[in-house]
């Protein structure tokens, strides 16, 4: 017999001998066993707690395995009485618990929160653990007695999430009315409150797990409902009145009507324990309407005589441009009737009509301090239009708080449109060399800023540099549908600085449109500034035999690097550069713009010297001629910008045939900003290539109606390979 056959022969006995013992045993099946529990690491019997501690414990089966752990935090008076009375009393209270009481867990910890009564009170109780098998049996409880005591938690703090103010306080009067919008969205992120608390029990280490419920209550008595969640976060309806305890601590409130509220928020700690006080913030809510179409607020202040000297324009003579002089005509009737003529080509084919823009229902708001528009007022209207063309007002408020009132107009789907004359300056407050706001960057993508200070006809470079040049001769357009802008004459004629006449208005600003606008948002330049070359004596084109500063951060041995008169202003070349001290010339070599900031510039003469006759300096004495290009440095620059701001998404989908993108937006807000006043403008003949000749302001306007009336909607789908 071989090997291989013996040790088969040798496998199937012992497969006999098993099947047989199993098979044939007289021996009776035992039963089930139960699983034991004990407690790991638990804190000793009896001990004191000001907080919900964890608790761990495990368990063990002898014929299979635990499936899990049941608990009972018992603080009754008669479970209390029967653990104290001994072990019998207790076996015989415990067997008549129904299972209902016991809470099941797969974990082998969990935290007790030992409820307890506040006050500081110490309140006891037993804990009981038992484990469960896989055969549904259950172990012998193992109890501990812990006692729980408990402060009442602090009354819970609230704030505005805008404020200035970054503490918590119980109770907050929002003293500005809040616009709310009816959803949130990219430009809405609600009325934002935000909350916290304080429990006297937390510790270092250990800080109170606290819970919070508000409500909310529009004056005098009405209930606003919040919605209720699902397991699965979808809304399942409305419950007015208090929430449902939860850990959220800020809110973001939309959708209200206009009124004055009080928010509520009330706190309680791991032992279910409420804080005596509540928190409230009080607010006063205008919700839009959008129910009318259009606003034109006239900020023209009276001017004062000092103004009057150095270029004041009547408010009435300027208001009369758009109105006519009895306030039946202007420019603006005329741009109504132009709008409803263009209004067919402005709509995609599938879209609503555009509805007829009628003249008489504009409302015209007079607003000569330039203060804050009331949110009562503003929300009314689809289209805001400030006009500010030769205002220099006192304000009444700063012009933060002005610009926020506009910025939460826009915020919740407003559109604005602002023309005027010294708005970065004046109406806004940015300085000469200052930043774009803000207000500016986020609701009109304008991210650099040449600001103008008044101008006073004073001749030295510094007063000019910082003062807006008189030689704004007109606006030229980037678009066939806008005229190209002329000056009229007979209005600038009526300007005075310092007793002397001006041939072009001064203090029109120009501004850098960002490169980096978000997502969709669509920005384009209407106006570029044109620059009178003709007023040499403001604007000098050669400057003969001028001791230049010298740039010493850019110079050295063998380049000396030089400062003209007017940094700002674009040098053409230089000619000759001689420096009398040290009785030596220089070689030109170029000129060069070195700033950063394109509405800021700096423009230097660079040019090449001897080594030998030593570094040049400021101190030396230089005769330097140069020229300059005969234009002002805000010459094509943008004066005139169109801004939406879009919300939407971006689908990319793969197909058989290659790829599919699917983009689709809406617009959030429109606005427009024009930094010359139409009123200073020719309103004079333009061919339009579809209606033909057209007065050119009237025209202009008409087409601004029809941007901030467009369906600007997005939709576009595109397959490919």
């Amino acid at each position: 017999m071989s090997n291989m056959q013996k040790l088969i022969l040798l496998m199937a006995a012992a497969l006999a001998v098993f099947a047989g013992c199993d098979k044939f045993s007289d021996e009776p099946k035992t039963s089930p066993q139960g699983p034991e529990v004990w407690f790991v690491n638990v804190p000793v019997d009896s001990s004191v707690f000001s907080f919900a501690p964890y608790l761990f414990w495990s368990g063990h089966d002898a014929d299979g395995f635990v499936i899990g752990f049941e608990y009972y935090d018992d603080s009754t008076a008669a479970g209390i009485a029967a653990y104290h009375a001994g072990v019998a009393e207790h076996a015989a209270y415990m067997a008549n618990l129904p299972d209902s009481l016991w809470r099941f867990t797969e974990l082998a910890f969990h935290q007790i929160f030992l409820l307890a009564d506040s006050g500081g009170a110490l309140r006891e109780h037993v804990f009981l653990i038992r484990a469960v098998d896989n055969s549904n049996l259950r172990s012998d409880y193992k109890a501990r007695t812990f006692f729980r005591y408990n402060q009442a938690p602090l009354t819970p703090g609230i704030r505005y999430a805008l404020s200035t103010d970054a503490d918590y306080h119980p109770e907050i009067i929002l003293a500005d009315t809040q616009l709310v919008g009816d959803t949130i969205s990219t430009t809405y992120p609600g009325l934002r409150l935000l909350w916290t608390g304080e429990d006297p029990d937390s510790r270092i280490g250990y800080l109170i797990p606290l819970e919070f419920s508000y409500a909310l209550v529009r004056l005098p008595d009405d209930t606003v409902g919040f919605p209720v969640y699902d397991d699965s976060n979808r809304v399942v309806g409305y419950r007015e009145g208090w929430t449902n305890w939860n850990d959220d601590t800020q809110i973001a409130l939309y959708g209200l009507e206009s009124g004055d509220y009080t928010f509520f928020v009330r706190v309680r700690d791991d032992g279910l324990t409420t804080a005596d006080g509540i928190a409230k913030a009080h607010f006063t809510v205008e919700k839009p309407t959008f129910s009318q179409r259009i606003m034109i607020v006239a900020e023209n202040d009276t001017p004062t005589a000092v103004e009057y000297n150095r270029g004041g324009i009547h408010p009435d003579t300027l208001m009369a441009f758009y109105r006519g002089v009895d306030g039946q005509g202007g420019v603006v009737r005329e741009a109504c009737e132009i709008a409803n003529e263009l209004a067919p080509y402005a709509q995609p084919p599938d879209a609503e009509p555009i509805a007829s823009f009628v003249y008489d229902d504009i409302f015209w708001y007079t607003n000569r301090s330039s203060a804050p528009i009331p949110y009562a007022l503003i929300s009314q209207f689809d289209l805001v239009w400030i006009i500010d063309d030769d205002s220099d007002p006192a304000r009444v408020s700063s012009a933060t708080l002005y610009a926020q009132v506009l910025a939460d107009y826009l915020s919740v789907g407003g559109s604005l449109w602002i023309t005027g004359r010294r708005i970065f300056n004046e109406s806004l407050k940015i300085p000469p060399a200052g930043d774009a706001s803000v207000f500016l960057r986020d609701y009109f993508n304008i991210d650099s800023v040449r600001s103008k200070t008044p101008y006073t006809g004073a001749q030295d470079a510094n007063s000019i540099a910082q003062a807006g040049r008189a030689d704004f001769s007109g606006a030229v357009a980037s678009d066939q549908q806008f005229p190209d802008l002329e000056i009229d004459s007979a209005m600038t004629g009526r300007l005075r600085y310092m007793g002397s006449s001006v041939g072009f208005p001064p203090e029109i600003e120009a501004f850098g449109r960002g490169a980096d606008a978000e997502s969709f948002d669509f920005s384009t330049t209407i106006y570029n500034y044109v620059s009178s070359t003709s007023n040499r004596e403001l604007f000098p084109s050669v400057v003969e035999a001028y001791d230049c500063a010298v740039d010493s951060g850019l110079s050295d041995s063998t380049l000396v690097v030089l400062i003209p008169r007017e940094q700002g202003q674009p040098l053409l070349d230089a000619s000759t550069i001689r420096n009398v001290t040290r009785n030596t010339t220089a070689d030109f070599i170029l000129v060069r713009n070195v700033s950063t900031n394109p509405l800021q510039p700096k423009w230097r003469i660079f040019a090449s010297t001897d080594e030998l006759m030593g570094e040049w300096t400021t101190s030396d004495l230089l005769e330097v001629t140069y020229n300059y290009i005969p234009l002002s440095s805000e010459h094509d620059l943008p004066c005139g910008t169109n801004f939406i701001k879009y919300e939407g998404e971006r689908e990319v989908e793969q197909t058989p045939n290659g790829f599919r993108v699917r983009i689709t937006a809406v617009p959030r807000f429109r606005s427009s900003l024009f930094t010359f006043p139409l009123a200073y403008m020719k309103n004079n003949t333009y061919d339009h290539p579809l209606l033909g000749e057209r007065p050119a302001m009237s025209l202009l306007i008409a087409n601004q109606f029809l941007f901030f009336n467009q369906n600007l909607d997005v939709e576009f789908n595109n397959e490919r390979n």
